[in-house]
């Protein structure tokens, strides 16, 4: 039985800290001790309470079940401690503060606009063993206050978003390690919980990530809300994401002006099939007026299952440029290899390895139907709009889906590999290799060539490589600096 330890906070130097015992198996008595008394001096807790800790270390908690007893020991390192060193550095971008364990990570959730860097890899799952990670910084969503001596049709009624991290991380080529959120805090997982205007995260790779969290939870290994942030050359790897709203591989929800570049996610996402999108770059961008979300550079090779919305990059409306999708992709309603979702969207040389596309809905793969269609230029732009009675709407696609039309700024400048499969209940009315929906189907060797992936753009000097599997990656921070 799998034992987590979730605190009530954090917070860098509390006095105490009470944690909540979550398994999927309620015990019938609990009894605990500092690990150096173990079995000597356990002490019995009612059950269904929490454990309260008052000094930082080891402690060892037996639990009892019908299927008999278990031994799990947790670590606490962020209460008060007289000994601690405190952060070196100002917190400029020029001295920023350094970080070398996971104490000084834990701090940057006390400075939400400093400056960071780290200065060796981190083990959350040796120096906070078994104790569910908190995210840093939280989104807040204010609802507009309407004025009664104002006419209404000069107030703003947008909703006021503010909070999160607006500092800066600089990752300086080090992994996290066993970053682990097994609740939803606040409706947020994932080391950020959210960023705000200026906030800047880049060069930093997160290893053997465990996101799982419900009810209603908004979750990503690097930032599950974010707005007018710039995340650069991260990369995780060996993930798992499970979330029941919106999930993301390194970001779960982007708004305006937010820019994703040089990243990598390879792991699983999973969800529920009543409301879940999953992405293996981004769950969701929202649909922004001026400064659009942006996704260029990225890589993902997951598997993306059971949900009803699933992009092998990202879903909703926004900019994706010379993004590369390998794996399988399955939704109840929408699933497509690069994005699903927006018909104001720009997708250019964008490529498809090796992928599974299982369509698992009832309604049949594509569709007609009246919609309105807002069109778009060729760098997602907002040109016009109109109506169609008899619009085709395709439920999957190896590049794209849900998106009414070909839109000429993306037909055929999107590829797919050979051996790439769309699977379905029904066969009626498949994309047509060459449109906007499935891409131009290319021989598998392609995939790998240099001299092709370079005539679509894409960096094989400093940004991306050719791995093993002979398919497309990205260069890692420390492999450009030569270390």
């Amino acid at each position: 039985m799998e034992v987590w330890f979730v605190p009530s906070n954090l917070t860098p130097g509390a006095s105490v800290c009470t944690l909540e015992i979550f398994c999927e198996e309620k015990p019938t008595s609990v009894s605990w001790c500092r690990a150096e008394d173990y079995p000597e001096k356990l002490s019995p807790v009612d059950v269904g309470s929490k454990l309260r800790v008052r000094k930082n270390g080891t402690y060892s908690v037996e639990l009892t079940s019908p299927h008999g007893k278990q031994c799990v020991e947790f670590t606490i390192c962020h209460l008060k401690d007289d000994a601690a060193s405190p952060l070196k550095g100002h917190g400029t971008r020029e001295d920023p503060f350094l970080i070398e364990n996971s104490v000084q990570l834990n701090a940057v959730r006390a400075g939400l606009s400093s400056h960071y860097r780290l200065v060796a890899d981190i083990h959350l799952e040796l120096e906070m063993k078994n104790v569910s990670w908190l995210p840093i910084g939280h989104v807040r969503i204010k609802e507009p206050t309407i004025r009664s001596d104002i006419p209404i049709e000069e107030q703003d009624l947008g909703y006021i978003i503010s909070g999160g991290f607006t500092g800066e991380l600089d990752g300086n080529g080090h992994t996290i390690f066993g970053l682990t959120c097994v609740k939803a805090y606040k409706g947020e997982g994932g080391l950020f919980g959210g960023s705000g205007e200026g906030a800047y995260i880049h060069d930093v790779s997160l290893r053997g990530c465990r996101l799982s969290c419900r009810p209603h939870g908004l979750v990503a290994t690097i930032v599950a809300d974010a707005r007018k942030t710039r995340i650069e050359r991260c990369a995780v790897d060996h993930t798992t994401v499970y979330t029941d709203v919106i999930g993301g591989g390194l970001v779960g929800m982007a708004r305006e002006g937010t820019k994703i570049s040089c990243c990598q996610f390879e792991g699983e996402l999973s969800g529920e099939p009543i409301y879940c999108q999953l992405g293996g770059i981004l769950g969701c961008a929202t649909l922004e007026e001026e400064e659009k979300v942006c996704v260029e550079d990225c890589c993902a090779k997951a598997t993306i299952k059971d949900c009803t919305q699933a992009a092998g990059i990202a879903n909703g409306f926004l900019r994706i440029s010379r993004c590369f999708f390998s794996g399988c992709v399955s939704a109840k309603e929408f699933c497509a290899g690069i994005v699903t979702r927006g018909s104001i969207c720009a997708v250019k040389n964008c490529v498809c390895g090796p992928v599974t596309i299982h369509y698992w809905g009832e309604e049949p793969i594509s569709c007609r139907r009246p919609t309105n269609v807002t069109m778009c230029d060729s760098e997602g732009n907002q040109t016009d709009s109109l109506y169609l009675e008899n619009a085709r709407v395709d439920r999957a696609g190896r590049i794209m889906c849900d998106h009414f039309f070909d839109l000429p700024d993306t037909e055929n400048q999107n590829y797919a590999s050979e051996g790439g499969r769309i699977i379905s209940h029904s066969d009626e009315l498949l994309p047509e290799s060459g449109s906007c929906f499935d891409g131009k189907t290319v021989d598998v060797s392609l995939i790998g060539s240099a001299s092709f992936l370079s005539s679509l753009g894409w960096d094989l000097a400093s940004t991306w490589d050719i791995g093993a599997d002979a398919l497309p990656r990205l260069r890692s921070g420390r492999e450009s600096d030569g270390v």
